[in-house]
């Protein structure tokens, strides 16, 4: 049989370019153990093995899941001679006696604190799920701006930092609105995704929410049945999914699966009692906007980190 020659064949185990840098694999090796082709590799970080491709004089193609078993599509913790196993009976025995044989693995998805997230080549990586969620597709909890958990009532007057209709208490930069500190950031004690997630993770700035906007490429999709944004990095190509999770105003949600508004850690200092946000349809000129909204409303979180 044709596959009693891998054994022979020069393996080389090649990354994207633009992943060397970042990667946490290193060391990969491969070798034969029967009719399978075994790759073993450290791993620096806990990550998820999101695809293995291979390469055959030139042409690339992705191995399909049901033929490796091992570290692929789950989370795998760093150490070293992690293992992949592709089963090569079935799939591309025939081509395997070429002399130019490439494998790329790609490990996408990394973890801190126990939660995904994705390197799109920017300048903070980005969560996986929102806060509250267990996966991308999830809504999770919404949260009033820089309060830490959620709630039955968005109303003005259950807003942690408002006394009275219109009188700001924090994170106000005009005394029309409250009690002037020029405070425009959120402190950490006030940030969701930090309360919630420990570790580096918090809201992004934003600056880095518009880096997101302005470097990436935001497709509707449907993902598992799930209406929202796929934004995928003109960097690296990686991705992220921003599902539709409409908002909380008093205790009504409105627009789920056809809006997304994402908080940012920026105050609008022109006007204290709105923060800046992502928002986001999938109709219209103005699709993916920049924007300010009312602090006390229920808006969704994607936290980030260094």
């Amino acid at each position: 049989m044709k596959i009693l020659k891998y054994i022979h064949l020069l393996l080389l185990i090649l990354f994207p370019l633009s992943l060397v840098a970042q990667s946490s694999v290193s060391n990969v090796r491969a070798i034969q153990e029967g009719s399978n082709v075994v790759l073993l590799y450290d791993l620096s970080k806990d990550a998820e093995i999101s695809q293995v491709k291979i390469d055959i004089d030139g042409q690339s193609r992705v191995l399909p899941m049901s033929s490796l078993s091992g570290d692929v599509g789950k989370k795998v913790l760093q150490g070293k001679d992690r293992r992949i196993v592709y089963n090569v009976l079935g799939n591309y025995k025939d081509s395997l006696s070429s002399d130019n044989v490439c494998f790329v693995v790609e490990d996408v998805v990394l973890y801190h604190k126990g939660h995904a997230y994705v390197d799109l080549g920017l300048s903070v990586k980005w969560a996986t799920c929102n806060v509250g969620a267990s996966k991308p597709e999830d809504y999770g909890d919404y949260f009033a701006w820089g309060e830490t958990k959620p709630k039955s009532d968005y109303s003005r007057s259950t807003y942690k930092w408002r006394k009275g209709d219109d009188n700001l208490t924090k994170y106000c930069t005009d005394g029309n609105y409250g009690i002037v500190d020029n405070r425009t950031q959120l402190a950490l004690s006030d940030d969701a995704a930090r309360a919630n997630w420990g570790g580096s993770w918090r809201m992004p700035t934003s600056d880095e929410t518009i880096e997101l906007m302005d470097m990436c490429i935001w497709d509707w999709i449907t993902q598992n049945g799930v209406k929202g944004y796929k934004v995928t990095s003109k960097v690296n190509g990686n991705s992220i999914f921003l599902p539709a999770t409409g908002y909380f105003y008093s205790s009504s949600l409105y627009y789920p699966g056809s809006t997304g508004f994402y908080w940012s850690s920026s105050l609008c200092a022109g006007y204290p009692n709105g923060a800046m946000c992502v928002r986001f349809n999938p109709i219209g000129s103005g699709q993916v906007g920049w924007d300010f909204n009312t602090r006390s409303d229920g808006r969704s979180v994607r936290p980030v980190c260094p």
